[in-house]
């Protein structure tokens, strides 16, 4: 099934939800595409039925998250600390750029609120 993703101007909350919907974090019957993941991996699936291990805690040896490819950029434009943020530092700097106006971003920027969003999903 596809899926049209539409910019919802200047809104965060709205950007994210478009996200996560068809990603099926929330879910719906008809939307529900973890079924079989979440049947067959105890509810660790990430999306799409897509198996995803558990992360390690923060806490210990192997805890922190390191980001690779795409994220890194994103990452960058969010102006977020390479040596390590949090969600909740990504979450309120992605909504803070997110607000802005279609005329306040800059052409190159126009789609990273979508990849903020996607990233922070």
């Amino acid at each position: 099934e596809n899926v049209t993703i539409t910019s919802p101007g200047g809104s965060w909350d709205a950007c994210l939800t478009q996200i996560v919907m068809p990603l099926a974090f929330v879910r719906s019957e008809a939307m529900d595409f973890n079924k079989w993941c979440d049947y067959a991996h105890q509810g660790q699936c990430s999306f799409s039925g897509v198996y995803q291990s558990e992360l390690p805690a923060a806490e210990t040896q192997f805890g922190n998250f390191i980001l690779i490819g795409a994220y890194e950029d994103v990452w960058t434009w969010l102006e977020l600390d390479h040596e390590g943020a949090t969600l909740a530092q990504m979450r309120d700097a992605a909504s803070e750029q997110c607000a802005l106006t279609i005329d306040e971003v800059e052409d190159k920027n126009i789609n990273k609120c979508f990849q903020a969003a996607l990233t922070f999903a």
